[in-house]
């Protein structure tokens, strides 16, 4: 696969559950926790790995930027601008969301990737990855002042 190659992927597949003739595109993508931390790392790095540009800068930009609002959250190609509150900041991240607990939560402004897996499908407990982040995470990494 063009874009995994260069990132050492090598172990991805696409695949669904049931026997439906299924086209692979947005969904059903299985790989590894740090390959997925490898994506976070090419979109937190604009595009570059190993200081390569595999994607362009601009389609990181453009793949990033708000299209549209889905239940109040700005939505872009595949990725997500999930805002955390902490204190009074806002920190904005990039994320990518899978089913069941799966996400690749890029937060540019602190130079961070964080990667979450769970089994947790169709439940609304696949979204404790955002309460480890705000509630952990996000207040460990910031310096208090």
């Amino acid at each position: 696969m063009p874009l995994f190659n260069p990132l050492g992927i090598t172990s991805a597949s696409w695949g669904h559950t049931s026997n439906k003739k299924v086209i692979p595109s947005a969904k059903r993508l299985y790989m590894t926790s740090r390959d997925m931390a490898k994506i976070g790392q090419l979109m937190l790095n604009n595009g570059k790995w190993n200081r390569k540009q595999i994607v362009s800068e601009k389609w990181v930009e453009e793949s990033t930027t708000m299209k549209t609002k889905i239940v109040r959250i700005d939505y872009a190609y595949l990725w997500w601008n999930i805002p955390f509150k902490l204190n009074e900041k806002v920190i904005v991240s990039k994320t990518a969301s899978g089913n069941g607990g799966q996400f690749i939560i890029v937060i540019p402004e602190m130079d961070m990737v964080a990667i979450f897996t769970g089994g947790d499908y169709n439940s609304q407990d696949s979204q404790l990855a955002f309460a480890i982040m705000k509630d952990i995470f996000l207040p460990t990494f910031t310096s208090r002042k």
